[in-house]
């Protein structure tokens, strides 16, 4: 399932293309897992590794709008809903154009936040706006008192080749976090989904007593393919069975859930 949304204009004018063909979305049910991250990130990628797909990646190819997977996941079934990444450029760079792009950004946000059971957080090395964007979300959980959902932040640190250079990335963002008091940094005995094989692997955990950590759990992965990236099959596994152990809040259908959505926030952005 795919919504193709251009910008606010083009709903007023000729609507956003539902594309659901040859799809039964009547039934869907399942915990419902968002991949959220800024344009170019490795989104792609990280999807790739989770569901064993090979979706196009790459600089020039961009979500377009909402998209929908079904899926099974550590024999569970979910639904990933992927939006256009934060941070791709405008068509025209015009004041009216900048404008609707921030907008829709806002707006997909939005939309996400009500949908989603899950939110996976890909990024690099962590910036300053997206330590702002992780606290917005988990303030936004705890305000709503949705403290059945969970956010998973995943840190694609792709130009780490070496163990030292992995080591001196993770220690850094470790670092930045249990400073707060709010985290614990523990090594994980994971089994491989593919071997069977068990390996210890870093993981980041907010700890339940604190009140905007305890939604967050931080994994970190390497250069595919490097000594950076050894432990990356592990890490994957950690998160698909992570998943397989959230309870979706309730039954749904995800299109007609999402249209609610649309038309319940698409008035406070449109005027006219």
């Amino acid at each position: 399932l795919v919504i193709k949304m251009d910008d606010f204009m083009s709903v007023c004018r000729k609507g956003w293309l539902i594309d659901d063909r040859r799809m039964d979305i009547d039934n869907w049910k399942g915990v419902i897992v968002t991949v959220l991250g800024e344009f170019n990130k490795g989104k792609t990628y990280v999807l790739n590794q989770l569901i064993g797909t090979s979706l196009p990646s790459g600089v020039n190819i961009r979500t377009e709008g909402l998209s929908f997977k079904r899926m099974k996941l550590a024999r569970k079934e979910v639904c990933l809903l992927d939006t256009a990444g934060a941070g791709s450029p405008v068509r025209s760079v015009t004041p009216s154009q900048l404008q609707q792009k921030k907008a829709m950004e806002k707006f997909l946000r939005d939309v996400v936040f009500e949908c989603a059971d899950v939110f996976l957080y890909v990024i690099n090395d962590i910036s300053a706006e997206e330590q702002i964007h992780l606290h917005s979300l988990a303030l936004s959980l705890e305000q709503s008192n949705k403290d059945d959902k969970r956010i998973i932040v995943i840190h694609n640190l792709r130009e780490r080749v070496t163990l030292d250079e992995m080591n001196e990335a993770r220690q850094k963002i470790v670092d930045m976090y249990v400073s707060s008091h709010a985290y614990v940094f523990t090594p994980e005995d994971v089994t491989d989904d593919a071997s069977g094989d068990r390996r210890a692997i870093d993981v980041l955990y907010g700890l339940k007593e604190c009140r905007l950590a305890k939604y967050q759990t931080h994994v970190f992965i390497g250069k595919d393919g490097s000594p950076a990236g050894e432990l990356n099959p592990w890490v994957f596994s950690k998160v698909r069975q992570t998943l397989s152990n959230v309870s979706a809040r309730q039954e749904y259908r995800i299109q007609e859930k999402v249209l609610h959505s649309f038309s319940m926030m698409l008035p406070k952005y449109i005027e006219g």
